[in-house]
């Protein structure tokens, strides 16, 4: 079928989705299988790797025995705060906690479907246990502008020094140490 993705996993042995659309307020898909045919569903989710998410929850949910309105409604009303999400839209600022280079890739392909080729201003914390250079290699070709921040353990603010470095090779380029400071830069985003 044009247009959907084939997903194999041990819920679904043959399934297709096809996305319809995909907006600042959610997408919406087609999710088929062996034994189910839903159409027209509202995701609200906002990452492009979403719907293949969805047509699994969906299997999964029909080998359960759900029944297809409260999959329907169950989707609908799925919501994942801190993945993807608008909280501002002029400027636009949006929250996620990519943390990993699997989750950093989807950022950026989502990021681009979403937005284009708009200038992204990125904030960024990492944890010294977190693989801080696969991140920033997914995130970088799209980053207009980096603000390295770090984590508060105890009195002692520590930034990634990895982070800190990447950042320094951007014109427009932060190093925030606390809140007050993110305010001042806020309006730049």
């Amino acid at each position: 079928m044009a247009g959907a993705r084939w997903l194999e996993s041990r819920f679904i042995r043959r399934g297709w989705l096809r996305l319809s659309f995909l907006r600042l307020d959610g997408q919406r898909i087609d999710c088929v299988g062996p034994d189910f045919e839903l159409r027209d569903l509202t995701l609200p989710l906002l990452g492009t790797h979403q719907p293949s998410n969805a047509l699994a929850a969906v299997a999964a949910a029909r080998v359960l025995g759900v029944g297809d309105d409260a999959v329907r409604a169950g989707l609908a009303r799925t919501r994942w705060p801190g993945r993807l999400s608008i909280v501002q839209r002029d400027p636009w600022l949006v929250l996620d906690g990519a943390h990993n280079p699997d989750g950093a890739r989807a950022l950026a392909t989502s990021l681009r479907a979403l937005f284009g080729a708009a200038p992204i201003t990125f904030v960024i914390g990492v944890y010294a246990d977190k693989d801080v250079r696969g991140i920033l290699d997914a995130l970088i070709p799209l980053a207009a502008g980096i603000l390295a921040t770090g984590a508060l353990f105890g009195l002692k603010i520590v930034l990634n020094p990895i982070l800190a470095g990447a950042a320094m090779g951007f014109s427009s380029v932060s190093v925030v140490m606390n809140s007050m400071t993110l305010r001042r830069f806020r309006p730049q985003l």
